[in-house]
């Protein structure tokens, strides 16, 4: 039977987590983000556990607002990882969760606007002029997020509490879609069954048409939107795949791969140490003490190959963003494209592909600003 109820971590100051009760008939596995009321707030919060009983302290639990994950964005052992560091360095749970995800990438708790009739009978009878008039006339099309309307038309947001008061417009609570999603691109290729021959035969009067479909003859390409690339696709000769894009360029390495260096006795100590750790599967730590340029990066690079063997993955902590283009450059040029790199100079779409690289275990090497 799943539990009638969830333990939430919400990212507010809080050494504590809450508990809600599930709506009738849904359920929550760890690491799912629900949005969630917290006094006169709402927000996103991450389940940590399922619990019973439905009644806490006496008090009817309230309840989750709207389950925002069809799966858990976190696995149950990175949320048992990331609790007991939270503990360790004494940061509120909530706070620790939010910080492992992605900013931007859950919907957004909001208000949704909507024109009602005497807005509609004002608008078309042009009662509203300017601003406010744009504003109803946009709102007639469809409704609206409060936010987009705050963002198109900053001089008419005094105005919308008066509008609801007037009977104009109402507001409800809503969410908004993430601010942050994986981008794609439409890839373009000559349909199934296509008769080649007949094909080119019909385009001969269509030069722009003839020259598209020749083009995805040689090799399926994603391809501008226009009027002749449309009217292949209503002719059925050209269909369309959606592909993932990475944003921003994975970067190639600025030294070229160089041959594997042989190890100094002390870099040879250091490397066997740790590779006796990862064989063991100790939870150890050690110190590695050397001036610039003594070769400490090679014991990194030897104890990241080492994990790596061992079917393990490996994040590498740098001081400040602007030693971890070096850093990465060392390590792609070892160890390829199966470097992930996450750091406050990424954008919050770059640092969603990276993180779901990770989370996707596409990539086993996380290097980053320890921050």
């Amino acid at each position: 039977m799943s539990a009638r109820a969830v333990e939430v971590a919400i990212p507010v100051p809080v050494e504590q987590t809450f508990r809600y009760a599930l709506p009738e008939g849904t359920s929550a596995e760890p690491g799912v983000r629900v949005l969630v009321p917290y006094g006169s707030r709402r927000l996103v919060g991450v389940v940590v556990a399922g619990v019973e009983p439905l009644a806490f302290g006496g008090r009817k639990l309230k309840s989750v607002l709207q389950i925002l994950d069809a799966e858990p964005v976190l696995p149950a052992p990175l949320i048992e990882i990331i609790l007991r560091a939270a503990r360790d360095a004494l940061c509120p749970p909530g706070t620790a969760l939010a910080a492992a995800i992605p900013p931007g990438t859950a919907p957004r708790p909001g208000r949704r606007v909507q024109l009602e009739s005497p807005g509609r009978r004002a608008l078309e009878r042009g009662e509203a002029r300017g601003t406010l008039g744009k504003v109803l006339w946009a709102l007639g099309k469809r409704p609206l997020p409060e936010s987009t309307l705050r963002s198109r038309f900053p001089a008419a947001v005094p105005a919308l509490d008066h509008l609801e008061r007037v009977g104009w417009v109402s507001r409800e609570l809503a969410t908004e879609p993430p601010r942050v999603k994986m981008r794609t691109e439409r890839v373009y290729r000559i349909a199934d069954g296509v008769d080649v021959e007949a094909a080119r035969e019909n385009l001969l009067r269509a030069p722009r048409r003839l020259e598209i479909f020749e083009q995805l003859l040689a090799q399926p390409a994603p391809l501008r939107a226009s009027a002749a690339l449309r009217a292949l696709r209503e002719d059925s000769l050209v269909s369309f795949d959606e592909r993932e894009v990475m944003r921003g360029e994975q970067s190639s390495p600025m030294t070229a791969p160089e041959e594997i260096p042989e190890l100094t006795p002390h870099q040879r100590e250091a490397v066997a140490e740790i590779v006796t750790a990862i064989d063991e599967r100790m939870d150890d730590t050690f110190l590695l003490y050397g001036i610039t340029g003594s070769g400490k990066t090679e014991v990194y690079l030897r104890a990241t190959q080492k994990a790596l063997e061992s079917e393990r993955q490996s994040i590498i902590l740098v001081p400040e963003i602007s030693l971890t283009h070096q850093l990465v450059d060392r390590f792609r040029a070892r160890f390829g494209d199966r470097v992930a790199v996450l750091h406050s100079g990424l954008s919050a779409g770059e640092r969603f592909d990276q993180w779901r690289r990770i989370r996707e275990g596409s990539v086993p090497i996380a290097i980053g600003a320890r921050s």
